[in-house]
């Protein structure tokens, strides 16, 4: 059994100055070597199909990519298909914008169901109207309600402009079932609202957003950017999108 004692650890300490007259300043055996970018890729490629660690490459890859297209990368094909995507949208909103017909009623007439059959001549539709009676304008081949009595006789003001015509002359009597069958379109609340859009009117009920959100649904417009489709959308929600042809004329107003 050894016997126990003290060990005497000492430890020379050097100060600044006479630390840098003692060691080598020379000493560079573990220092980087810096090397230019030929070197780099000769290493690389030489050593590119060894077992490198997977994550290199994608460094190497990803820091490349920085540098070579700071605003970031999109392949000339992606840039294609989202010019083509674009026209695609534009096309079917010109589609979707043509104006359609009914065979039997021209568009910017004014209907109403018939107030009694046969049709009684001294009734007038203007007094019925003014009680409540629903009255509709067509335009792109659907209906769409009037909602007060004083939008009727400013659009009435409006169409007869120059051509004076009593209540019977200007609201046509239909079927209530041919009116009926005439698809609905949004209602006009007041004299302005008759500069809505063909295209609104064709895609009613539903909404802008709601559209193109469908034409997303059904992978239209995928890869476009959301920007270009934020613009058509806060271009048609704008007013005074497209002004149908009716003359302006001076708006009559309630007694």
């Amino acid at each position: 059994m050894t016997s126990k004692g003290n060990i005497s650890l000492s430890k020379k300490f050097y100060g600044v100055n006479k630390a840098l007259e003692i060691l080598d300043e020379e000493f560079n055996e573990f220092g980087l070597k810096s090397i230019n970018y030929k070197e780099f890729f000769n290493y690389y490629n030489r050593y590119f199909y060894s077992p490198l660690d997977e994550v290199f490459h994608n460094y190497v890859l990803a820091e490349s990519i920085k540098m070579a297209y700071p605003e970031g990368y999109v392949h000339p094909k992606r840039t294609e298909l989202i010019g083509l995507t674009r026209q695609l949208i534009k096309i079917i909103e010109q589609i979707d914008s043509i104006e359609k017909f009914l065979f039997f009623i021209p568009n910017r007439s004014i209907v109403m169901p018939f107030l009694s059959t046969p049709i009684d001549a001294s009734l007038d539709p203007g007094s019925k109207i003014q009680e409540g009676e629903n009255v509709y304008m067509i335009q792109s081949a659907k209906k769409r309600r009037i909602t007060n009595y004083q939008t009727y006789l400013n659009i009435k003001s409006r169409l007869t402009k120059g051509n004076p015509k009593t209540n019977g002359e200007f609201v046509n009597q239909i079927h209530q079932d041919t009116l009926l069958a005439i698809p609905n379109g949004p209602d006009i609340n007041n004299i302005s609202d008759l500069n809505i859009s063909n295209f609104r009117v064709n895609i009613y009920p539903q909404t802008i957003e709601n559209y193109y959100l469908n034409l997303n649904n059904q992978q239209v417009y995928e890869e476009a950017s959301l920007t270009f489709i934020n613009e058509i959308i806060n271009r048609e929600i704008k007013p005074n999108i497209s002004k149908p042809s009716i003359d302006q004329g001076s708006e009559e107003s309630v007694d």
